[in-house]
């Protein structure tokens, strides 16, 4: 009987919940990065440090080449942390296929397995 139980939650309810935990950690990771808001902010300035244009020339460029590396740098980091949750969600995702592809199988290998060492 409990071998019929565990067939049963095997190719039904334990395949659905591996396949909601892969979709829980790939929504996870990617809001938890928060990569829609990063690349909405993709060009603003480094934790919103930017200078006021003065009323020189010598201000005025001042300003500019500050405003310009905070963005820069801003750019920099958002990317970093976008291309680092693209990567972890391939990732996930890749692993998550190749064992729903093993899963069906799996039971099966630990059955077989030791027959095949004992030959």
């Amino acid at each position: 009987m409990l071998f019929f139980e565990f067939v049963s939650w095997w190719y039904g309810r334990g395949l659905v919940l591996f396949f909601n935990k892969i979709i829980r950690a790939i929504k996870s990771i990617w809001y938890k990065l928060s990569v829609p808001s990063l690349a909405k902010t993709l060009f603003s300035p480094w934790k919103r440090i930017s200078s006021e244009y003065g009323k020189s020339a010598t201000e005025f460029f001042r300003a500019l080449v500050d405003n310009t590396v905070s963005r820069f740098i801003g750019f920099i980091i958002r990317t970093v942390v976008i291309l680092v949750a693209i990567t972890a969600v391939v990732l996930i995702s890749t692993i998550g296929i190749i064992v729903l592809v093993i899963w069906p199988i799996a039971p099966l290998l630990i059955i077989l397995l030791p027959i095949g060492v004992l030959l």
